[in-house]
């Protein structure tokens, strides 16, 4: 190629000159395909080629003779070639996983059945187990959350030409072209290992999961939908006799199974809350419904009450400064249910933001009520929905409350969700300076407050940071929990915000916290919730013990 016009330049990004200083060819422009195209019109008087560049742009050439040569036309059709990728790849993939569909894997499977005569290869069912509950319990967006990170683990577990597809909901499909299925056994079982170490993260939720899986042997004899029904038919049967579902985690790295915990949810009961059978949605329909009017409710009767748990300085005699608020709902059985139990109902129905109010309101009155004796603690702390914080109703009507109460407002510390509130620092810093202008403070929980965090935290200047403690128990990670709370903790102690290790509940975990400098201290070691008014007594008992 001897001359080109400036046009032609800017289209290759070459110097703006007529005449090159050496020729160019077409070969070093858009590489071999164009050579070829070259050849192929001189032969049948027409070709066209794609010719990919770098920086992922395509152009399109198309050549025949001409009398002095070879005439071209060349176009730029990237985004016209991205668009028809991004097409195909919807067409065959699962949107939420990235995995492939339904459709992708009946075509993968049709081809792996014809190429499998004389070999042997198999087929993997799996159906996750408790699912659900994560999906009623936590929300969709948490379901999803963990249905993606499940898709990444599977990807990234398998050998290449091992497919992986996702059929819809929790059921995931496995084929193994060259193995059997004793081979497939043996992986599954290394998988379900892998998967039972390692919990799936949702915000400051985790969730431990386990999964049923069926097989079926692959011959060229089946056609795809035989062998997808005889692995899920497999599946079905190995569910039957599974053991129960591991428990998930809200919120916790432990992995408790004793009386004390909520079956399913790890949630852990006070005495009184025996773990009995789960509430149906019907039971907390009806509780909920009591509940409604909440201008009526008390700490004294209704169906909310109020359990309480003490916070202690972390120093060796273990005065109390605070009281932790805990919410609880009894249904028409006077069962105690736990706000996992009930706040995804109230959700639904809009009551989650009258609830905090609720809350709010009670505890404003209590501490007023303790103005005229010496108070068991220094602050009562409550804490919030995520919902709350965008009604904009709820957050006048709290201005209003702590407004009324100045002199309980000064002690009333609002809890919120670290990891939550940092993702919303423009809302939130709003929220929370209007709290800080009537005597409120704000306290953040979660693991949100590692370095790079920092400065949204110091934007919140929050009274204090409330951290999971029960990571410094013996365990795998012990010395790397170790080594992040440290530099929490020192980061907040040079920002001047106070530290809280909660559920401490051994001695060990006690005299760890004291090592790494916390400046409070929560947990079933110092007292479990009990009902409030039993809960101060017994409080002040401890405090002067």
């Amino acid at each position: 190629m001897l001359r080109f016009d400036p046009v032609f330049a800017q289209l290759l990004g070459l110097p703006l000159r007529p005449i090159p200083t050496r020729p160019l060819t077409l070969r070093r422009l858009f590489g071999e395909a164009a050579s070829r195209a070259v050849s192929q019109a001189l032969i049948d008087g027409f070709a066209s080629a794609d010719c990919e560049l770098s920086g992922h742009r395509v152009l399109l050439i198309r050549v025949r003779p001409s009398a002095d040569g070879v005439l071209g036309w060349i176009e730029d059709v990237s985004a016209i070639r991205r668009s028809a990728s991004q097409l195909h790849f919807a067409a065959w993939h699962d949107p939420l996983t990235g995995l492939l569909n339904r459709r992708a894997l009946h075509g993968r499977l049709a081809e792996v059945l014809a190429d499998n005569a004389g070999r042997t290869g198999s087929l993997v069912y799996l159906d996750l187990d408790g699912f659900k509950q994560i999906n009623d319990v936590f929300g969709h967006a948490a379901g999803d959350s963990v249905l993606r990170q499940f898709a990444t683990r599977l990807r990234l577990a398998l050998e290449p030409g091992q497919i992986a597809a996702r059929l819809g909901g929790d059921e995931f499909v496995i084929v193994f072209p060259e193995w059997g299925v004793s081979e497939s056994k043996r992986w599954i079982g290394s998988f379900r290992h892998a998967i039972a170490n390692r919990p799936f993260t949702h915000f400051d939720h985790e969730f431990s999961l386990s999964f049923s899986a069926g097989h079926a042997r692959l011959t060229p004899a089946l056609t795809p939908e035989a062998a997808l029904e005889a692995a899920d038919g497999d599946c079905s049967q190995q569910k039957t006799g599974a053991p129960p579902t591991a428990p998930a985690h809200a919120g916790s790295r432990s992995s408790s199974t004793s009386d004390d915990v909520k079956p399913q949810l790890g949630v852990r009961r006070a005495p009184g809350e025996s773990p009995r059978p789960s509430p149906t949605q019907a039971d907390i329909e009806v509780a909920l419904s009591l509940a409604l009017d909440l201008r009526q409710s008390s700490l004294e009767s209704g169906p909310l009450e109020i359990r309480v748990q003490p916070i202690f300085s972390a120093g060796p005699m273990l005065q109390q400064v605070g009281l932790e608020w805990l919410l609880r709902l009894r249904d028409a059985t006077g069962r105690v249910l736990l706000p996992a139990d009930f706040l995804p109902a109230a959700r639904r129905r809009g009551m989650a933001a009258k609830i905090d109010l609720w809350v709010i309101r009670e505890a404003l009155g209590w501490l007023e009520r303790q103005s005229a004796f010496p108070p068991p603690s220094e602050f009562c702390l409550v804490k919030l929905n995520a919902e709350s914080l965008h009604d904009h109703r709820f957050q006048r009507e709290t201005f209003d409350l702590l407004q009324a109460h100045p002199a309980a407002a000064r002690r009333l510390r609002i809890e919120l969700n670290g990891r939550y509130a940092l993702r919303l620092s423009g809302p939130i810093l709003d929220f929370v300076d209007h709290l800080q202008q009537c005597g409120s403070r704000v306290v953040l929980t979660g693991w949100m407050a590692l370095p790079v965090w920092m400065p949204d935290v110091v934007g919140l200047r929050p009274a204090a940071m409330k951290i999971d403690a029960s990571t410094l128990a013996p365990g795998p990670h012990r010395a790397e929990s170790m080594r992040c709370i440290q530099t929490v903790v020192d980061a907040c102690r040079d920002l001047g915000i106070d530290t809280c290790a909660a559920r401490v509940e051994s001695q060990e975990t006690l005299a760890l916290a004291r090592q790494t400098g916390f400046d409070q201290v929560q947990g079933y070691l110092f007292g479990r919730p009990e009902s409030l008014e039993a809960g101060r007594i017994g409080l002040r008992q401890t405090a002067s013990s």
